[in-house]
């Protein structure tokens, strides 16, 4: 039996599945995992696929930060939610049912006559797009280099994304009736006031932050100094960049390790259906190609952090990918901050570093400071700088009316995406600073819907529903052992094949993608408590593997309850006795459920749907 319900008592019931809460788009991982154990892979899909419009590149290189928030990792490790989707994204993009797909030019009819321009064609402004479509706009898109996809191709190398994987999320917006425009930056001529000439009526600036940071250290000028933004660009445009045979990156984040792992990386020849393994295959290859990588010799990685502060290990993804490139052979050097490049002949022989102190002030702010006397030198023949990006806004004017904040980025409200000026909006790296792509994506969806309000001045907002559905504890479980499967990460190319662009991660295959689906705990579905038919005979509790359940004297129950432990209800006899149960220890196995005698115990899954919900008088 299915009932409908909205959300209003329930409201805490979303914040019971930290995956789909954790995701900026709201992903409903938990039952695209739970569609794959059971091999439903086209519902799967669906479900990957409906909130996302880069599913297929977010299966790649996505933080995943609903990983981060898997209840499966309090017990042991998270369910690989991003392999998984990866998994069902290969396994149906190319063999979708035709409702499956994007709809053809010829049937993407806009709904209205507004037009709307998005400035840059990264995550945020193909998450805009993607929306705006759907609400049925005429949109434009404006990207000011060769190639729809912003700091997707600009900076993230070829063996983490493949350029194809990229194409097919911007040949589905190019279906569904996105006029982009390549090669077309705002300047001087291209102005946001002269697209308003031209009919545009709203817009999205979703420009990126292209311009990585500098030192202000002495040799800075020496030859042989790279920005990290310059030198990812330059190598993925297929150009030849000899660092020698030392490198040095300095810099704790991601794109630290990018910039390392791809320095590190030999050559290769394009076309080459077989990558020589040997040192003698390895030499012979064609080193004059101008696609050439780095290939040095010895490359270290060094950040003002320690190991346990590194940005590039926050998330459990991040992690994954720092191991990789320990094992791929790069040098870790931790708390270490630069004094000075060592330059002879106007050319970077080696950095000389200091110990750091401490990163921030009394106040917090990030102020580091360096122990005197702690002086080290790494000898280096080229030095990449991977020390933060910021936007580059020199196309705006001054009767924009654009507000810009004390960091450089352009200033917006956080609710609606909304710049100072009216009927501008901007997310993405160009008003929060560098972040994970999926939550540019997110700020694009939430400036559609703003720049969807502002164009129909209605007023919008988001309701959720839950679909309640009792279940029954004795099928519900497709594996009685799938709380002792251990988390298996995704086949790796083996390190001496990683040659150019070939690609480190491989796909799962069906068997081993289906058995690590089937860890999920099934954090949507929950245990209910009916009072009035307990009969306090304790089998809830004797039986419970985790210990989660506990009856207890209700006199012991105060306000101060760890937050972790969730009262369920009391049963009121001449020893109030309650129950309550620690849903982080539960694991929605369904024992307590199964051997009620009274069915005092329940299952159900709670499903929840969104909604925008608007009326035309602009009041709800």
């Amino acid at each position: 039996m299915s009932i409908r319900v909205r959300l209003n008592h329930l409201e805490d019931y979303p914040l019971k599945v930290p995956c789909r809460e954790a995701c900026p788009v709201h992903t409903d991982a938990g039952n695209y995992v739970r569609a794959i154990a059971g091999g439903v892979y086209e519902e799967a899909y669906r479900l990957a696929r409906r909130p996302n419009p880069l599913a297929s590149v977010c299966a790649r290189v996505c933080a995943a930060p609903c990983e981060d928030k898997c209840r499966r990792g309090t017990i042991d490790s998270p369910i690989t939610i991003r392999a998984l989707k990866r998994f069902v994204c290969e396994k149906h993009e190319a063999s979708l049912p035709p409702e499956c797909h994007p709809p053809r030019p010829e049937d993407a009819v806009a709904s209205f006559d507004d037009k709307v321009a998005i400035i840059g064609g990264g995550p945020a402004g193909m998450g805009c797009a993607d929306t705006l479509l759907g609400l049925g706009y005429r949109v434009t898109l404006f990207e000011a280099t060769e190639m729809a996809g912003g700091a997707l191709w600009q900076f993230i190398p070829e063996y983490r994304l493949p350029r194809s994987v990229l194409d097919v999320e911007v040949c589905a917006l190019l279906e569904r009736g996105l006029d982009l425009r390549l090669e077309t930056p705002l300047n001087d001529k291209v102005t946001l006031s002269s697209l308003r000439e031209q009919g545009y009526k709203a817009f999205f600036l979703a420009c990126g932050a292209t311009r990585g940071l500098d030192l202000a250290i002495e040799g800075r000028d020496a030859d042989g100094i790279f920005r990290a933004v310059d030198y990812l660009l330059n190598v993925n445009r297929g150009y030849r960049i000899d660092l020698g045979k030392k490198v040095v990156a300095i810099g704790g984040g991601s794109v630290a390790v990018d910039v390392a792992r791809t320095a590190l990386r030999p050559a290769y020849r394009e076309g080459a259906q077989v990558f020589p393994s040997t040192e003698e295959g390895l030499a012979g290859l064609d080193a004059a190609r101008s696609a050439l990588r780095g290939g040095a010799e010895s490359v270290t990685m060094v950040s003002l952090e320690s190991l346990e502060e590194l940005p590039a290990a926050r998330s459990h993804q991040g992690k994954e990918e720092l191991a990789e490139a320990l094992r791929e052979g790069v040098k870790l050097e931790a708390g270490l901050g630069p004094k000075r490049i060592l330059v002879e002949n106007g050319k970077v022989v080696g950095v000389e570093f200091m110990q750091v102190d401490r990163l921030f002030d009394e106040d917090g702010r990030f102020h580091p400071t360096f122990s005197p006397g702690t002086e080290s030198k790494l000898e280096a023949d080229a030095v990449i700088l991977a020390i933060g990006q910021s936007p580059e806004l020199s196309f705006l004017k001054e009767e924009d009316g654009i507000e810009l904040t004390s960091r450089g980025t352009i200033k917006v409200d956080p609710a609606t995406m909304a710049t100072t000026a009216p009927g501008i909006f901007a997310g993405g790296d160009v008003a929060f600073g560098p972040r994970i792509i999926i939550d540019a994506v997110a700020n694009g969806k939430r400036a559609a819907y703003s720049i969807d309000r502002f164009l129909r001045g209605v007023s919008l907002r988001e309701c959720r529903n839950v679909v309640v559905e009792e279940l029954n504890p004795e099928i519900f479980r497709r594996d009685p052992h799938y709380d002792v499967i251990n988390r298996e990460t995704p086949p790796l190319e083996s390190s001496d094949r990683r040659i150019g662009p070939t690609e480190v991660e491989k796909v799962y295959d069906e068997y081993t993608a289906r058995n690590q689906a089937l860890r999920c705990l099934d954090c949507y579905i929950h245990t209910i408590y009916d009072p009035e038919l307990c009969i306090l005979c304790g089998r809830c509790t004797s039986i419970c593997p985790t210990r989660c359940i506990t009856f207890v004297s209700a006199d012991l129950l105060e306000s101060e309850n760890e937050p972790t432990r969730t009262f369920l209800a009391t049963q009121l006899t001449q020893e109030k006795t309650a129950l309550i149960k620690d849903e982080d220890l539960c694991i929605r196995c369904g024992l307590c459920a199964h051997v009620c005698p009274t069915n005092a115990m329940t299952l159900e899954r709670f499903q929840v749907e969104e909604q925008i919900l608007c009326n035309q008088e602009g009041t709800l």
